[in-house]
């Protein structure tokens, strides 16, 4: 009995890395070394990422708009128009991802005219900026993560409209 005990506590000990210490009790992933403090650090992290996601969210909302506005005022895209559209598609994947989404996301009717593309591309980040805005940094919402995936794949379809 006594010799699997001290076979197991040798596995134990040849584990550790030589020269590195073994963590000390209650202090396993602390930072800090005091639990509230650590607590305040993790909230204050959280809280920040949320706002940088609403921050995104808002970004892609107003894109959106003012692209809509410009093709359905000239009909086609400029060259800046296409630098909006990939930076609405990179913010929109990564709004997605931190909400936990992933896959390629799929329309189901695709629009057929870059007109009716940049209107569902503004309606689509308009509803997804409503709904993000009633969301709390404490939930994972599927609706969400399903408007950030059409918010992409209506990027990609205006894209290439302007090809």
């Amino acid at each position: 009995m006594t010799s699997g005990i001290l076979a197991a506590a040798l596995a134990v000990a040849s584990a550790v890395a030589p020269g590195a210490s073994a963590p000390r009790p209650g202090q396993s992933g602390s930072e800090t070394g005091d639990p509230h403090l650590d607590y305040k650090l993790r909230t204050s992290r959280a809280e920040q990422a949320y706002q940088e996601l609403l921050n995104s969210t808002d970004e892609i909302v107003e894109l959106s708009a003012a692209l809509a506005k410009r093709v359905d005022e000239r009909g086609a895209l400029a060259g800046d128009d296409l630098k909006s559209v990939e930076r609405i598609r990179k913010l929109a994947k990564h709004v997605r991802s931190e909400m936990g989404g992933s896959g390629d996301p799929r329309l189901e009717t695709p629009p057929a005219t870059l007109r009716d593309a940049a209107a569902a591309l503004a309606a689509r980040a308009d509803a997804l900026g409503e709904q993000m805005r009633k969301a709390s940094r404490f939930e994972t919402n599927a609706r969400l993560i399903s408007l950030a995936g059409d918010v992409m794949l209506l990027s990609d379809v205006v894209k290439r409209f302007g090809k």
